[in-house]
């Protein structure tokens, strides 16, 4: 896999929300997505109950039959999400 480092946070991302932030960094600084990122969008959001911890489901939609989704997590660390596991979901 492709590793990207994650841009500093500023102060104007600092005050978006937790879901906003997430949206940023999924759809705008995963390798996958980017590529595709007209074609991206994130379907769910579950957090844990510290909200430290995000599962997010995104799918990447070219067509009925080429369409893929993946199931992200991601963990809130010194205030920074970051993404700590991707797994392929599924293939249509």
């Amino acid at each position: 896999m492709e590793s990207k480092s994650t841009p500093e946070q500023t102060s104007t991302e600092q005050s978006l929300s937790d879901e906003e932030l997430i949206k940023r960094i999924v759809l705008d600084g995963t390798f996958f997505a980017q590529d595709e990122r007209s074609k991206t969008s994130i379907e769910g959001f579950t957090f844990n109950s510290q909200r430290n911890k995000a599962l997010v489901s995104l799918e990447i939609y070219n067509g009925p039959k080429n369409a893929r989704g993946y199931d992200l997590i991601l963990a809130k660390e010194n205030g920074m999400w970051r993404v700590v596991g991707i797994w392929f979901a599924w293939v249509a």
